[in-house]
């Protein structure tokens, strides 16, 4: 009887091709894949929130308003938030607006755990990162039915960052602990 091959997950897809693609394991160090990880994840999030407020102000923050044109609400910053990421602590910059009426949709008011995100983020970025599977990923996330201009505009944001990430310096090794277990019924 043949043994059924467990099927993997977009991430765990990804850590075995960088598991395959570096043998050298005595030059490992955790922290840098750890830091690698977070860094990614951190500037996916940034980039939906700067996308958020895009669309709650109603234009991109590279378009200055004409002469005499009044914007009733502007950019106003960022406001910091410390979130836990795979029992990591991060720093991530919320944006706001000069009124105060912008609260993202992407985290509470409060919300520091960032678990039901986390799964989808590396997903999107094992998946290839293709636009349907940005808007996917988009859709997903938000978890109800957005527009498609409002999809356009943040992938619009978020390409630049992917493509960034994608010619990003890869080290020689990356550390992946596999454990597997067996059980038996006796």
């Amino acid at each position: 009887m043949k043994k059924q091959q467990k099927t993997l997950s977009p991430f765990e897809l990804e850590a075995k091709k960088l598991v395959d693609k570096y043998a050298d394991y005595k030059k490992i160090k955790k922290e840098d894949f750890h830091n690698e990880i977070s860094h990614m994840f951190k500037t996916f999030t940034e980039a939906l929130l700067r996308a958020e407020l895009s669309q709650h102000l109603g234009y991109e923050k590279s378009n200055r308003s004409k002469k005499g044109v009044h914007r009733p609400n502007k950019r106003n910053g960022f406001s910091g938030k410390t979130v836990n990421f795979n029992s990591n602590n991060f720093h991530l910059k919320i944006p706001r607006d000069r009124n105060g009426t912008f609260e993202n949709k992407l985290l509470g008011k409060y919300e520091t755990n960032l678990g039901d995100i986390e799964e989808q983020v590396f997903s999107l970025f094992a998946s290839g990162m293709s636009y349907e599977n940005i808007v996917n990923t988009i859709k997903s996330i938000y978890k109800k039915e957005i527009s498609n201009a409002w999809i356009s505009s943040v992938t619009d944001k978020l390409l630049p960052e992917i493509e960034k990430w994608k010619s990003r310096k890869i080290e020689n090794s990356y550390p992946i602990l596999y454990i597997d277990g067996m059980f038996f019924n006796v």
